[in-house]
């Protein structure tokens, strides 16, 4: 599992939300018992293999993804750049 950092200061998910719909990726919110002030997605690209997890933390305000070697795929590096540039 690799997890890169996206945003420190996220207000709430509802932008990262928005950001995924402009790339075109489809994103399914996923409870998450561990964080109950947060939100979990599981997000994946139309047409492609791969599933990209994003967690935001609502008491740190911090939003995160994660790649795990059984859910690789090559989008999801340059798809985690781009977010990273939205931030």
């Amino acid at each position: 599992m690799t997890r890169k950092l996206l945003s420190k200061d996220q207000e709430n998910g509802e932008l990262f939300e928005r950001q995924l719909q402009e790339l075109g990726l489809v994103a399914r919110r996923v409870p998450l018992k561990k964080l109950s002030n947060g939100t979990h997605w599981h997000i994946t690209k139309p047409g492609s293999t791969g599933t990209l997890e994003a967690t935001f933390d609502g008491t740190s305000k911090q939003l995160w993804v994660e790649t795990r070697a059984n859910r690789s795929a090559s989008w999801q590096e340059p798809i985690i750049m781009i977010l990273q540039s939205m931030q």
